[in-house]
């Protein structure tokens, strides 16, 4: 791309001062650090995702079979995500041993580094300290962002936000500047989050389009090599991946663009209309006020090109990502979470700028624009504090289904001292059998668990467990069962076939 494209935008090329970054940086790094490592191992596996993730993590820890994951020593057929989250977390659990804060290890580093991320591109890349550590207590204030499935889960998805947003912010410098360096980050950034979540990785691509549409350089971008280069090197690692697992798999690429088929059809029941979206940001709190901040972030900073642009740009991909996922079948309250940390640094940047204007006018100017900032940053602690005093099932619209089984770190921890040497413990199947799984096999209890739906297959004295009782019943039908532990959860043992004589 010429220089003379760009010789108008030197101001964009600025650079905020090294100190007032690292300042920043620090700060930021260590409310990150506090919000998001803070006992991260301690809360048991909470969706059927993040135990899907830390079962074939531990699975992979032990075989060392890093292109297919499996599930019950068996190869997970129906999971069709790339493998860069499962490395990840089977890096964790040999680092950290196998249990909870090993797999969610990698997504809370990866919100940690998002965080920072922001902070860094504020101060630094824009020239503004106080609008990238305003953009990153944002972040850190938006319960789609630290909740559920994201920054403190074992799912792949706070992954996939950092690598979005590092891909969504050089590609923002690529179109300003021109620059190789930004070019060649956006192009590693989107690979690594192809690898990680596939067609996922895609959905902000339309945003850097459109801007360089609206900045009048689309025509020189899709003629500029480097740009076409970056294209292919960012595909190469995920085309390679998808030759190798159908090669070991055969049927793995109809079970991914299955996936992919979301945008024509309602996956699992992930239907809903199309204000969905607005609900689950504005309503339910997942990403309010920023969401309605961010419009009104454009009016104080309308004098500042390089800052405007990048507000701009901000409500452009937010717009762009909330279009495409509106008008997919598939509907799931944590696909936005892309658009968080972009969205929080320019939210960043219009308060930070009407807060320094506001200063800059007068006692009363002052006075006002500070109260507004306080304000509405008031109404942050709102939702946080409905998360840790309510029940997280009344604010996190989860399954029903799958809150019963964050019974099984208890049950099982509970019953391992009355399993004898040597006994075949079988989970009997349902739903969700990773997660009864992973700790079965973290526990190491006995010999490895097993999964079992057919009771031919069980024989006498062989122990069953399930968070569900009433899939005790085929079982209950051909043999008689003697508790071994009974509550919300129950594991029992296999004493005769139904009609034989007990006798104590």
């Amino acid at each position: 791309m010429s220089a003379r494209v760009h010789a108008s935008d030197d101001h964009t090329h600025r650079t905020g001062s090294p100190r007032a970054t690292v300042a920043v940086l620090a700060l930021a790094a260590a409310a990150a650090a506090l919000v998001l490592f803070l006992d991260l191992g301690r809360p048991p596996l909470v969706l059927s995702d993040e135990a899907r993730e830390a079962a074939h993590a531990l699975e992979m820890s032990r075989t060392g079979a890093l292109f297919v994951p499996t599930l019950d020593a068996q190869p997970d057929l129906a999971y069709a995500a790339p493998p860069l989250g499962t490395w990840l977390r089977a890096l964790g659990v040999r680092v950290f041993g196998e249990n909870e804060l090993a797999v969610r290890f990698p997504s809370a580093l990866a919100a940690w580094a998002t965080v920072l991320l922001v902070v860094w591109f504020g101060a630094r890349r824009l020239d503004d300290p106080v609008a990238g550590l305003l953009g990153g207590v944002i972040l850190l204030a938006t319960l789609g962002f630290v909740g559920p499935h994201m920054a403190r889960s074992a799912d792949l998805d706070a992954l996939l936000v950092f690598w979005v947003t590092a891909g969504l912010l050089a590609g923002f410098l690529y179109v300003e500047t021109g620059g190789s360096a930004a070019v060649a980050a956006a192009a590693v950034s989107f690979a690594a989050a192809l690898m990680t979540k596939s067609a996922a990785a895609l959905i902000p691509v339309p945003a850097l389009l459109l801007h360089a549409a609206v900045r009048r350089r689309l025509g020189e971008i899709l003629t500029d090599w480097r740009a076409w280069t970056a294209a292919v090197a960012a595909v190469i690692p995920i085309a390679v991946f998808l030759i190798m697992r159908e090669r070991l798999t055969p049927g793995y690429l109809a079970a991914a663009l299955g996936g992919a088929a979301r945008l024509g059809t309602a996956v699992d029941g992930h239907a809903g209309p199309w204000t969905y979206y607005w609900v689950e940001l504005v309503h339910n709190g997942l990403f309010f006020p920023w969401l309605l901040v961010l419009p009104l972030s454009l009016a104080p900073v309308w004098l500042d090109a390089p800052r405007r642009r990048f507000v701009g740009y901000g409500v452009l991909a937010v717009a762009t990502q909330l279009l495409v996922l509106t008008l997919a079948r598939t509907k799931s309250w944590w696909y936005p979470a892309p658009i968080y940390p972009v969205a929080a640094l320019a939210c960043g940047v219009g308060l930070s700028t009407f807060v320094r204007r506001a200063w800059a006018a007068g006692p009363l100017d002052r006075i006002v624009g500070v109260g507004a900032a306080a304000a509405l940053f008031l109404l942050v602690p709102i939702g946080t504090i409905r998360s840790t005093r309510d029940d997280p099932a009344q604010i996190f619209p989860f399954r029903r289904i799958e809150w019963f089984e964050m019974q099984w770190r208890t049950h099982l921890s509970t019953v391992r001292p009355s399993l004898p040497p040597g006994a075949r413990l079988w989970i009997i199947g349902g739903d969700n059998v990773a997660e009864p799984l992973f700790y079965a096999e973290a526990m190491h209890l006995a010999s490895p668990p097993m999964v079992v739906s057919d009771p031919s297959r069980v024989r006498v004295g062989d122990y069953l467990a399930t968070c569900n009782p009433e899939r005790l019943g085929p079982f209950e039908a051909q043999f008689t069962l003697t508790d071994v532990l009974r509550g919300g959860c129950a594991t029992v043992v296999v004493t005769a076939p139904r009609g034989t004589d007990v006798h104590p």
